[in-house]
């Protein structure tokens, strides 16, 4: 049963992805849609990206898409990738390939968009985009490298109120229209929330019995663990200040 994993960035689907290519019969990728070059990711590694694939340089779109699609689901087995909702933007074709093949969506939300943003500043100050246990990953311009992990993260970020809004707006925004329109084109889909993955495997034998996968299978581990940790109070800079300006928005409850 070929799938997508529907997301945006900083909501586990990384930790995710990881977790479903450890099952067997199974195939889940990255971010097959990415257009930049990348120089690290986790999943299967075993076919190319779009970018880097000859339908890309040969074909136009979306034909080029629709057929590079078609190699990737022609695979045996269950196969999916991760899908963000840039990448939704960049390729908006592929929402229509989507429904015509009928191929099944994972929509991973995260119900806290502020921690969204707070996991991106976390990961711009850093330089690591995800941490294993005992070991990390750390960017820096081109290269990557994974060395143990040195002492818990306490760095604290720093959020401009006004621009802080913006981006909860413009997030909302594109949660929204993606679930509309699962639900207007009665796409199989399956919302599943970061928050309840986190917290206990009941989420994941939804996900297992979606992808018609073997209940009896049992979820593997995973070395990826969270950067980010601790209450908002101690991790936000401007505490007081983001507090003030989500008072009386939509967003007053992010806050924790």
């Amino acid at each position: 049963m070929n799938f997508v994993v529907l997301t945006t960035q900083r909501s586990g689907s990384t930790w995710l992805i990881d977790v479903l290519n450890k099952l067997p019969g199974i195939r889940a990728y990255g971010e097959l849609l990415l257009d930049q070059e990348r120089v690290w990711d986790i999943g299967a590694d075993d076919f190319p990206r779009f970018h880097d694939a000859p339908e890309c340089r040969s074909r136009r779109r979306p034909g080029a898409l629709f057929a590079y699609l078609d190699a990737l689901f022609g695979r045996p087995g269950t196969v999916g990738f991760k899908l963000m909702y840039s990448q939704v933007q960049r390729y908006p074709e592929v929402l229509v390939y989507l429904w015509r093949r009928r191929i099944r969506v994972v929509h991973l939300v995260r119900r806290n968009y502020l921690n969204v943003v707070i996991s991106r500043e976390m990961k711009r100050l850093s330089g690591r985009p995800h941490l294993w246990k005992g070991k990390e990953v750390v960017h820096s311009g081109d290269s990557v490298a994974v060395k143990e992990t040195a002492a818990p993260n306490k760095s604290r970020v720093y959020l401009e109120p006004r621009a802080l809004l913006k981006q909860l707006r413009r997030s909302d925004r594109k949660y929204r229209f993606l679930r509309a329109w699962l639900t207007l084109t009665r796409q199989s889909h399956l919302e599943v929330a970061y928050e309840d993955l986190v917290r206990d495997t009941a989420p994941f034998e939804k996900i297992k019995r979606f992808l018609n996968l073997d209940p009896a299978t049992l979820l593997p581990e995973t070395d990826l663990s969270k950067i980010t940790r601790g209450r908002h109070a101690d991790v936000i800079e401007n505490y007081e200040e983001v507090r003030a300006a989500l008072h009386q928005t939509p967003f007053a409850s992010l806050l924790e």
